[in-house]
């Protein structure tokens, strides 16, 4: 990330937690972080972008760490979901999140709420896909109902466990026990259970997601700035745009375009984008 991009983030993050998001202005960033007004407008064309971009630093940050976790290790390792989740959390309480959304409200926002929506909605996902990569694609039809178990057993285990006596359990041992909640529901789960959110009706986000990136793509080839990158965009479209495209040349080609210290923002939610798209690709 560009250095004043994050820094003008970080003073943001730290007023939106001390002063509450609301009564943070814009006039007060520039203060914090001792820029003028048209340094911020270079990077956030609102204060809802500025937290926007907060939340998703936080994510990726997580998102990276987890994919950095399952290097060499086997998709159907109970402990490396274990490992992965926690890293989520661990980011979330490293970033003060809870704090933050204590100061903000989403609701009554459409932009922020959308985008609330959109990223619980992404970890769902994520939940489901590694479910089925632990316990076979014989579940595929239940993995969404699952996954929505398995963070609804967890939600609420920390909530109780903060506010009872007893004995505090670890983020791990709170993990696990969801988790082997979980596991014992799909062992014994009939086939004609009734489904809440079928596979196949969750599936179409993932379709939408590859239109997305093909579109997000198109728009950076027409960018004069992405002139030196865009022999590897167009090869990248083409590939997207093949029946079955080669997995492994698209991770490549993401790895050699995220070493670039671009800071223009539709490159970067590219980037995102195409990181979803071989991580569900890989299931």
């Amino acid at each position: 990330m560009n250095k004043k991009k994050k820094q003008i983030i970080e003073g943001a993050h730290r007023l939106f937690i001390e002063k509450g998001f609301v009564h943070t202005s814009i006039q007060d960033i520039l203060d914090e972080v001792k820029i003028a007004k048209g340094t911020f407008y270079n990077y956030f064309i609102s204060k809802n972008e500025c937290l926007i971009a907060i939340l998703e630093y936080a994510k990726e940050e997580s998102e990276q760490q987890r994919k950095e976790m399952s290097l060499g290790r086997r998709a159907d390792d109970e402990e490396l979901f274990i490992e992965q989740v926690t890293i989520r959390l661990k980011t979330d309480k490293k970033h003060n999140l809870m704090a933050l959304f204590s100061t903000t409200s989403f609701m009554s926002d459409p932009e922020l709420r959308e985008f609330m929506f959109q990223q619980h909605l992404g970890e769902v996902q994520w939940v489901a896909g590694r479910l089925m990569d632990l316990y076979g694609d014989d579940i595929r039809e239940i993995a969404f109902d699952q996954a929505v178990i398995f963070l609804g057993i967890l939600q609420h285990s920390f909530q109780v466990t903060k506010l009872t006596s007893q004995k505090k359990h670890s983020l791990e041992e709170i993990i696990r026990y969801s988790l082997q909640q979980v596991k014992l529901i799909i062992q014994h789960q009939e086939q004609s259970s009734t489904v809440l959110f079928p596979f196949e009706r969750m599936e179409r986000g993932e379709n939408e997601r590859s239109s997305q990136l093909k579109k997000q793509i198109e728009k950076l080839i027409e960018n004069p700035k992405m002139k030196e990158k865009m022999e590897l965009l167009e090869f990248l479209l083409a590939e997207l745009q093949n029946e079955a495209p080669r997995l492994q040349l698209i991770e490549s080609v993401w790895r050699t375009l995220s070493q670039s210290e671009e800071k223009i923002e539709p490159y970067r939610e590219m980037l995102y984008t195409l990181w979803e798209f071989i991580e569900k690709r890989r299931k």
